[in-house]
């Protein structure tokens, strides 16, 4: 799951070679220091200065992950809250670019918003819709967990550029589902919902690479966020390069 640079300038963005460097240099210590994996997230970039964000991967690929960001570059990294739903519902009303400063205090209905709680809501947010992965890549246990699977070794190019064939990285609701739909599906690779029935019609956009090979998927809602596959291959992920905010003018692009 830790992002291969090679495939981050889908979006016009790329970090620069000491974001790179610092990256190459802290990924292992941080994955070390948590004893697990430890994936680069992206870059909020504010008015005085950019967060690089990591995220540190349990062994349950579906359950909450731990987010760290770094002013500094990459060199410093810092342990995000954790906040409630009401707390992202808040951070959401709070408009314009963010500053670069964690500790910064915004003033909505009452109540002060640091700025590091609205970039972990955004986090949240951006990775309940953006998260996504190639169906087969995680695999549901007998005990209930859902770990990367090894025997994953990609998706065909024909389904490759189907948005059938990728799941958001995210718990399947299967009592919205009707009965005849649960029986088509492989409980221990289906434990996720697909994209393809994702609403508005339209919110996803696909692009082939052939230089890399890859396929790549954006989404219209959290402009930047992109996920990337290599068919055939067991090479996937995703990241997000942008200002850290929902795109209001989705209903007007569709």
């Amino acid at each position: 799951m830790t992002c291969d640079f090679q495939f981050l300038g889908h979006t016009g963005n790329q970090l620069t070679p000491s974001d790179k460097a610092a990256l190459r240099c802290s990924l292992p210590l941080l994955a070390h220091e948590h004893k697990a994996d430890v994936q680069f997230w992206g870059k909020v970039f504010g008015t005085s200065g950019d967060y690089l964000v990591t995220q540190v991967n349990k062994e349950d690929m579906l359950a909450p992950t731990s987010s760290l960001y770094s002013i500094d570059g990459g060199v410093q990294w810092h342990l995000l809250p954790t906040i409630d739903d009401e707390t992202i519902e808040l951070c959401r009303l709070i408009k314009g670019d963010l500053r670069g400063d964690p500790a910064y205090g915004y003033e909505i209905k009452g109540f002060t918003i640091k700025e590091s709680e609205r970039l972990i809501a955004f986090i949240t947010l951006c990775d309940r819709h953006c998260a996504v992965v190639p169906r087969g890549a995680f695999q549901k246990g007998e005990d209930g967990k859902v770990r990367v699977n090894p025997a994953f070794m990609g998706i065909s190019i024909q389904k490759a550029g189907k948005l059938s064939s990728y799941l958001h990285r995210r718990h399947l609701d299967t009592e919205k589902l009707s009965s005849v739909h649960r029986e088509h599906l492989d409980s221990s690779i289906d434990c996720m919902p697909s994209i393809y029935a994702d609403i508005p019609q339209g919110v996803w956009r696909l692009a082939k690479d052939d230089m890399l090979g890859a396929v790549f998927g954006s989404n219209l809602r959290f402009k930047g966020s992109v996920w990337y596959h290599k068919p055939n291959t067991p090479i996937h992920g995703y990241y997000y390069f942008g200002d850290g905010q929902e795109n209001t003018d989705l209903a007007f692009m569709l």
